[in-house]
């Protein structure tokens, strides 16, 4: 078969006198497409040795973050960089500062031994005993309540989309932990004293009951506890017939799925911590933390709850009991936020809006023992 034209061109024509054209055989023509691919094969081989060249491996770049990755076919990990977001800029007073009302009176408590000042008269020593402590206290700062939608895994496995309330906050060590220590008194206290006790006007002016006070900085940890407590979700009294008021407690849930919501909607480019990663964590003295507790399940229809804060500070206060007084308990200081949300249930996407600290008639926040 002839693939030449009829009237071949003078190209051609050179080629079938050089024995390249119809009357050569057909390894000529292999010849020729084998140095064509050649040609185009090593072409490429020398672009891609260029490209190579240039810089195989290259640097990350200031806002990136070099993660370790399995490599293909391999057991090791070959690096990889994603990008890290730097920390979200707040405007001034988007965080609320609760104020630690710090009592010095907490560092002592005065009450008697009683199983041991009731054995006999010989023991009257074990009666108005102070009994020191040292305190410690942390600064916290908290957002406003929100609410937002998460799937959650249900009890079957399956994902649902759930209402889940969240309060981020931050926590600092002031490098401020109060110590009580013994003070001598001078000649004219101790003569003060003396006439007091013969007048009997105060018996437990003393010289145990002196002390100084002095300041440490230590490492801290908050051991947080949040608890959410509804005042105003009511059900049927069966024996009555009628509504009663039905405070209900929620916890704050350990849900890393929620968490990472949180951040995702709050400040991507910053650590914030569970309550569970939160009480593993050392604080240091100047140091400051990023939390967030979360609750699901919450009643839709609540209009006041209030949330307690625990472990912000270890002052206790002695109280003695109502029906015998030689007896009592120890009760801790407890941080007690005071929420208000007006209007009906709402559905799923609730708006964060409508929950505002504090209700009428009630302060915004408020320390008591618990």
């Amino acid at each position: 078969m002839n693939l030449l034209p009829e009237n071949p061109p003078q190209a051609w024509l050179l080629g079938k006198e050089n024995g390249f054209g119809k009357s050569g055989s057909s390894e000529n023509m292999k010849k020729i497409s084998c140095l064509i691919g050649g040609w185009l094969v090593g072409g490429c081989l020398g672009i891609f040795g260029m490209v190579v060249a240039q810089d195989p491996s290259p640097e990350p770049s200031a806002g990136s973050v070099t993660t370790p990755a399995t490599a293909p076919g391999t057991s090791r990990k070959a690096p990889t960089t994603r990008r890290a977001y730097p920390p979200r800029l707040l405007q001034p007073h988007v965080f609320r500062t609760i104020n630690p009302y710090l009592d010095m009176m907490n560092l002592t408590n005065i009450h008697d031994i009683e199983a041991v000042a009731s054995q006999s008269e010989e023991y009257d020593w074990a009666r108005a005993i102070s009994f020191r402590s040292k305190v410690w206290y942390l600064e916290l700062e908290v957002k406003p309540m929100r609410v937002m939608t998460v799937d959650l895994p249900g009890r079957d496995g399956k994902l649902q989309r759930r209402a889940v309330w969240y309060l981020l906050y931050k926590v600092r060590n002031p490098g401020q932990v109060f110590v009580s220590k013994p003070k001598s008194l001078d000649a004219d206290t101790t003569a003060l004293l003396e006439k007091l006790q013969e007048a009997g006007t105060h018996p437990l002016l003393d010289e145990r009951h002196y002390y100084e006070i002095g300041t440490s900085k230590e490492d801290l940890r908050f051991i947080p506890i949040f608890e959410l407590q509804t005042y105003d979700a009511y059900v049927m009294d069966p024996a009555t017939r009628k509504e009663k008021a039905a405070n209900r407690r929620y916890i704050d849930r350990f849900l890393p799925i929620a968490v990472q919501a949180v951040k995702q909607r709050e400040d991507r480019g910053r650590n914030i911590l569970d309550s569970a990663q939160m009480s593993n964590r050392v604080i240091r003295p100047g140091e400051e933390v990023w939390g967030v507790a979360v609750w699901s399940g919450v009643n839709p229809t609540v209009d006041r709850f209030s949330v307690y804060v625990s472990g912000l500070t270890n002052a206790r206060k002695w109280f003695p009991d109502e029906s015998d007084p030689s007896k009592g308990v120890y009760k801790y200081k407890v941080l007690k936020l005071n929420y208000w949300r007006p209007g009906d249930e709402s559905p799923l996407g609730q708006n964060s809006r409508s929950l505002k600290m504090g209700a009428p008639g009630v302060l915004d926040y408020e320390w008591i023992f618990r």
